[in-house]
């Protein structure tokens, strides 16, 4: 279970990935990013933007319980 007292929210995040991330804007190339398992039917139009801003939200999540900083998600 993640919790973010701050922002009212909590989450059952599936994983947590560490990745090797290359981008030009970022200094580190190591992150930790949510990965969020999904079931069932391909997801198009309003249910793909809700998993999606769930994946953001679980990001958001993550960061609240590190000192590091170094979140990220990839939709």
């Amino acid at each position: 279970m993640a919790w973010a007292p701050k922002y009212g929210l909590k989450g059952m995040i599936d994983a947590s990935l560490r990745v090797n991330v290359k981008f030009n804007t970022c200094k580190h190339n190591e992150m930790i990013m949510p990965l969020e398992f999904k079931t069932g039917k391909a997801t198009n139009g309003q249910t793909a933007m809700e998993h999606n801003a769930q994946v953001m939200l679980y990001t958001l999540l993550m960061s609240e319980r590190s000192d590091a900083g170094n979140y990220c998600s990839k939709i």
